[in-house]
């Protein structure tokens, strides 16, 4: 029988297209050998076989087909004999009744034998087929023509089997099944024989004309679960019922949704022709495990590819109702500890459910309702560990525990199993040490009593932790691992000043939350030493409430009462839902406690709708269990309490700087020596926000010597009546009055013996603080008899410094180091030779907080190359550092960091120039080269950020100007023209210098970033070219948090919005007008600069004209020559003749010489300094010639301008004047025969005692001299020759 299925499957594979011919004849000769086996089993031998004898052997007599008929006639028999005979159903049914029992597996068991036995025979009937097909086939090769052959074939094939029978169930129906026979009469059995009479025929439809037989396929489910099964046709479109051509492939695809579990695939067929609709057999194509192995596409779809039935038949998918296996550890977490034996991980109600479990874990279970069950392990011939159980109508929990032997700690967290890394307790202290993130987590459990990663048997409320360093809370193999609160803590917790960072809980949906959820003291505890107690330490962190409506959260613990909070600074942001009762460090204080010298300065940010927050404690009640009462003394806030706008409405419930809500009645309260710096979001709901408390019901005695930073919007305190109305409780006080030291000793109550608890770096060399800070390594704040606030106890005396010389002025940095008071004035332009400075005046730990006057002056012609890596003249300008009245440029400047002034300026920059703005030739004073006059510029080249002015300003930049041009040469590198980044105050400036950064960079015309408070006033930006990734006209990136940018202009070339300011051609801005609208924002405030403008100076763009510039008068006695302007105090003014070669000379001669002059004298007028360095003036210049002083007539005074001659009216006093905007030549003509009088003139002036005639009179001899000199020379040359 097995020969006969192996030649069906492989015909069967040939069709398909999946084997060749050749296994084809393979297995069919395999069948033909066993028809030889059978006819010699029968008695039979063969004389001289060939394989032609054989053939003429079996297939020329009957003795195969009585083999045949024998034995079929034979199972048929045993099937059904009469009850009281031995027959294979009765046999079935004893079997069944033995082994089942009385129950519906009997009737299963017997109705699947006798199907089984029934497959039998029609197996055997279908062998016979094949044989007779093959004595058809020799025939048809050896006799085609013998008609007797043929008549005996005819027998044959009629005598027995008239039909060929179908089996539909089967998955490989050959092609040696179809009959041509068309009538079902036809093909029935010879009943009378006898020995068909039980059998059934099951016919098989008519091919079409492709050669295939068609079947109608369709699909279901069984309707149990979310579940979904379509065919794809050959187009890609799916159906749900089709016809197909019998095996031929059909596609089906199919998926379930949430919890339902795929059992099956089965194939149901349809033979009865009278009821279509009956199922007449059905067969599992797939099993639960066998989908389980299938993967599914991005929408969740599983394939898979079936052979259509030779019968109407219907794919049906089955589905159940499933539950989950969830895996938990009780006191160590160990990967694959228990791993389920199933390809899925949800299973039906009644289930078997098999697991295997790892070497460490000792024992498995689960809870039914509050009854936890242990399961049995056994081990099975491999050594597995496995175990089972029936899977119940629910999700289910296995618990394992288990045990770590070596555990291998990653920051306190085992990289085997999870588990915790105990902290080392200290006998002598009674402390547990903690040193890193496990440890504390272990600390927690300690408290909680959690098994969990730990051996852990009980809690320990009362447990004393210290930190022995900073610790991170992250888990290095689950970057969500995320803290599980400490929970009632009765204990003591110094953090000895170390830091926990990485704290978070993002999925709180609980009341009272935070690192420690309940901070508990014992009601009759009165020694504040023995309460629960928490201090010494910062956390940062974050907290994300998920539920609807969460309670009491606080930063650092959830609700208090009676413990004691010192020094801890919380910086945990809290992101919330609705809830009620928030804050910094603690959700609610429920008792008398006390919370001291503390701070926050994170994020709050809520729905609209919530109740009670404060950046410090968000609700305050009382219990009259605890003796005392609460107090909050000494804290400040930093951190920003801001809502989610939803439908235009802003928060709902009670919030403030320190508190937000306080309910105690007559109860005793304590807030004092608190301040507010951070912001409290108050918008349209400002009766609901208060800057140090939300709401304050309490008793007003405790309350005092509260301060809040003036720009909130808001009250002090709101609430009770007299508590709000009285202003002496909380007062606010501007940015400048917290960063002057003001508040630090009003906070200290002018304590400054080092017993005061609030410090502040003003002028002490560090860098400076904005406020009061809780560290005694910074300054104490004194006051001074003029009011001032400053570190030194009494001023220091100062010490001024006059800088002539570049080597005095090298000097300057080694000065500051020993004194950063000391004061500097220039006292003449500097001219660095060429040289490079390496180091910058002051530093971050030494900022420079002296003045330094430049008095007009400028310095030039040096580089800095600083040797720290970062690059300027001035490193840090402290808070009460200033530099003013100065200019620098022709200037290399080049380090990480670059800027033309300074580094950072914490102080004041007034009135400076960084670069110059001119054009044209001149000749280098150092190299004597020809050179323009716009290579004395100043040059920036910073890596990661380059200022024209400073890289970052945290003071006062104002009255200044950049014409430096800045580079930023790293990818994100950053410019700006005034400041790279600033959080102070930028007014009345402007800035033309060229700027760029790269691709990734950020440059802005006045700064690269406006940041944190940081604002500009009064500026206009006309640069040539802005280059960068972002880049900004004004400013290039700018803060949520920055402050107002108002009055602003650029040039409409640059990249610009309103936000930037006021956009304007080129022509507008080089203007009078623009000039005039610029002055008319600084009229009034007398720390401003005024604007000038002159078409022929900074390229037309208005300038800002310096204080020093006052109404100077200068004279020339000798040459009758007055220059009245705008000037420096210090300006000369200096004639230098014209040489008789200089072609300005040349053409004054020519026009004399028309005119029947004489040149008398010529000159060039320049305004210098006492260096003859070239000095400032502003505005136009009234030049006079005096000529009064002369006898005669026939003067003229002529001026060179714009390559023309013009000459001047002299009126009747001798007085030739002109307005000029530029000083030009100048010569004074005469007649010729003037000359000798202006000679006798000056003879008469020797008398009167005027020197600078005889100067003029011995000149006059002098060319004499020489000219007759040449004459009486060329004579005797002549006489020579």
């Amino acid at each position: 029988m097995s020969a006969y299925e192996d030649y069906m499957k492989a015909a069967q594979l040939y069709m398909d297209g999946k084997t060749d011919i050749n296994a084809v004849e393979k297995s069919k000769q395999k069948l033909y050998d066993n028809f030889i086996e059978v006819y010699k089993a029968a008695g039979n031998s063969f004389e001289n076989p060939t394989d032609e004898k054989k053939k003429d052997a079996i297939f020329c007599n009957d003795t195969i087909d009585g083999v045949f008929k024998r034995s079929i006639w034979s199972m048929i028999n045993a099937l059904n004999k009469p009850s009281d005979e031995k027959n294979y159903a009765d046999a079935a049914a004893q079997f069944a009744y033995r082994a089942y029992g009385f129950s519906g597996d009997q009737y299963n068991y017997i109705v699947s034998s006798i199907d089984k036995q029934f497959m039998e025979i029609i197996k055997m009937e279908m062998m016979y087929q094949e044989f007779i097909a093959q004595r058809g086939d020799y025939f048809e090769e050896k006799y085609p023509d013998d008609e007797s052959k043929w008549e005996s074939y005819a027998a044959w094939a009629t005598s027995y089997t008239i039909f060929h029978v179908v089996d539909t169930t089967g998955q490989y129906p050959g092609s040696s099944l179809e009959s041509s026979t068309l009538s079902a009469e036809k093909i029935q059995p010879d009943k009378s024989a006898g020995a068909y009479s039980a059998y059934t025929v099951i016919l098989k439809n008519r091919p079409q004309e492709d050669g295939y037989y068609k079947t109608k396929v369709d699909v279901a489910t069984n309707g149990v679960g979310d579940t979904e099964l379509e065919m794809v046709q050959e187009d890609g479109t799916t159906c749900q019922e089709n016809i197909v051509p019998s095996g031929k492939e059909v596609t089906l695809r199919f998926k379930a949704e949430g919890t339902t579990v795929l059992e099956s695939i089965t194939l149901q067929r349809h033979n009865n022709t009278e009821n279509p609709s009956e199922v007449t057999s059905e067969e599992t194509l797939l099993t639960k495990d066998q989908i389980a192995t299938l993967s599914p596409d991005e929408e969740g779809y599983y394939t898979y590819t079936y052979s259509a039935p030779y019968s109407n038949a219907t794919f049906v998918l089955n589905g159940a109702v499933g539950h989950k296996v969830y895996v938990k550890g009780t006191n160590q977490s160990f990967e694959d500890a228990i791993q389920l034996d199933s390809y899925v991980d949800y299973f039906e109600e009644g289930e078997n459910v098999e697991f295997y479990v790892s070497d460490n874990v000792k024992s498995v279970g689960y809870y039914e309702g509050n009854t936890y069950k242990e399961l049995a392990l056994t081990e099975n011939y491999e050594g597995d560990r496995k175990g089972s159980f029936v899977m119940p109508a629910k999700d289910i929990t296995l618990y394992y525990n288990a045990v770590c032997k070596e555990h291998s700690y990653d920051n306190g967290f085992c990289t085997k199993c999870g588990g915790y890394q105990p902290a080392d307790y200290n006998e002598s202290t009674g402390s547990y040490e903690i040193g890193n993130g496990g440890q504390m987590f272990w600390f927690a459990a300690l408290v909680n009593g959690d098994g969990e990663h730990t051996q852990i048997q009980e809690a320990k409320p009362d447990a004393h932790g210290v930190l022995v360093s900073d610790i991170s809370l992250k888990n290095p193999a689950d970057e969500n691992y995320e803290w599980k609160p400490i929970g009632e803590f009765k204990g003591i917790f110094d953090g000895q000043n170390h830091t926990i960072s990485d704290f978070s809980m993002t999925k709180v949906n609980d009341q009272s939350i935070g690192f420690f959820q309940n901070l508990m003291s014992d009601p009759n505890e009165t020694d504040e030493a023995k309460k629960a107690t928490l201090k010494n330490f910062t956390l940062n962190g974050t907290i994300a409430t998920t539920a609807e409506a969460a309670s009491a959260v606080g930063g650092v613990v959830g609700t208090t009462s009676g413990g004691v909070i010192r020094r801890v600074n919380s910086n945990v942001n809290i992101a919330s839902g609705v809830i009620y009762d928030i804050g910094g460090i603690v959700g609610a204080i429920n008792a008398a406690t006390s919370i001291e010298e503390s701070t926050y300065s994170g994020k709050i940010v809520l729905d609209y709708n919530f109740y009670g927050v404060g950046g410090i404690v968000g609700f305050v009640t009382d219990d009259d269990t605890y003796a005392g009462g609460t107090k909050i003394k000494d804290c400040a806030n930093y951190g920003l309490i801001t809502y989610y706008k939803v439908k235009n409405y802003g928060g709902r419930g009670y919030s403030g700087g320190i508190t937000g809500q306080v309910a105690l009645g007559e109860e005793d309260f304590i807030l004092s020596d608190c301040y507010n710096y951070g912001s409290v979001l108050a918008e349209e709901w400002k009766e609901i926000y208060g800057a140090i408390s939300g709401y304050c019901a309490a008793k007003k005695d405790g309350i005092k010597n509260n301060y809040y930073l003036d720009t909130l919007p808001v009250k002090g305190f709101l609430g009770e009546a007299e508590l709000a109305n009285d202003e002496e409780l909380a007062k606010a006080k501007t940015a400048e009055q917290f960063k002057s030291g003001e508040e630090a000793y009003l906070l200290n109550k002018e304590v400054t013996d080092g017993s005061q608890v609030w410090y502040q770096n003003i002028d002490n060399g560090e860098i400076p603080d904005a406020y009061p800070v809780l560290d005694d390594t910074h300054g104490t704040v004194y006051r001074w008899e003029d009011g001032t606030y400053s570190n030194y106890e009494k001023e220091p005396v100062e010490e001024t410094y006059e800088i002539r010389t570049f080597e005095e002025f090298k000097k300057i940095p080694e000065i500051v180091k020993k004194n950063n008071r000391a004061n500097f004035k220039l006292m003449n332009t500097i001219f660095g030779n060429g040289e490079t400075m390496t180091e910058s005046i002051g530093s971050a730990d030494n900022p420079y907080n002296g003045t330094f006057d430049g008095q007009g002056y400028y310095v030039y012609r040096f580089d800095i190359k600083s040797s720290d890596g970062n690059a300027a003249l001035f490193d840090t300008i402290g808070a009460r550092g200033s530099v003013k009245n100065f200019a620098a440029f022709y200037q290399n400047i080049e380090g990480e960091k670059a800027a033309g002034l300074a580094i950072v300026n914490y102080g004041l920059i007034d009135e400076c120039i960084s670069g110059s703005n001119l054009s044209g030739p001149f000749t280098d004073q150092l190299t004597k080269e020809p050179k323009n006059l716009t290579e004395t510029t100043t040059f920036v080249k910073g890596t990661s950020m380059a200022g024209g002015v400073v890289v970052e300003n945290k003071g006062v930049i104002r009255n200044t100007a950049n014409y430096a041009k800045a580079t930023a040469s790293a990818s994100d590198g950053i410019v700006g023209g005034i400041a790279v980044v600033n959080s102070g105050t930028i007014e009345n400036c402007m800035s033309i210098g060229t700027l760029s950064t790269k691709e990734n960079g950020i440059a802005g015309g006045i700064v690269g970033k406006l940041d944190k408070n940081g604002s500009i006033q009064i500026a206009y930006s006309a640069q040539t070219a802005i280059e960068g990734g972002t880049t900004g006209a004004v400013f290039g990136a700018k803060e949520e948090t920055a402050g107002a940018v108002n009055n602003t202009y650029y040039q409409d070339t640059l990249s610009g919005n309103e936000e930037q300011g006021t956009a304007k051609t080129a022509a507008e801005m080089k203007s009078n007008a623009f000039k005039e609208e610029l002055n008319t924002l600084v009229a009034g405030n007398e720390e401003l600069c005024s604007w000038t403008w002159n078409s022929t100076k900074n390229q037309g763009y208005p300038r800002i004209l310096s204080s020093l510039i006052t109404e100077v008068e200068l004279v020339n006695a000798s040459k009758g020559v007055t220059v009245k302007g705008m000037m420096h105090k210090d300006t000369k003014l200096q004639l230098n003749e014209l040489e008789k070669k200089n072609d300005i000379y040349q053409a004054f001669k020519k026009y004399a010489e028309k005119a029947d002059k004489q040149v008398l004298y010529s000159a060039e007028p320049t305004l210098v300094y006492g260096d003859e360095q070239p000095a400032p003036y502003e505005g136009n210049l009234n030049v006079k010639l005096d000529l009064s002083k002369y006898r005669g007539k026939g003067y003229k005074v002529l001026v060179y301008r714009n390559n023309q001659i013009e000459e001047l009216e002299i009126d009747k006093q001798m007085i030739a004047s002109k307005d000029v905007e530029e000083m030009v030549p100048f010569a004074v003509l005469a007649e010729k025969s003037e000359i000798s009088k202006a000679v006798d003139h000056i003879k008469d002036t020797v008398k009167t005692g005027d020197n600078s005639s005889v100067i003029l009179l011995f000149g006059i001899v002098v060319v004499a001299g020489i000219v007759a000199g040449g004459v009486i020379y060329w004579r005797k040359k002549k006489v020579k020759k």
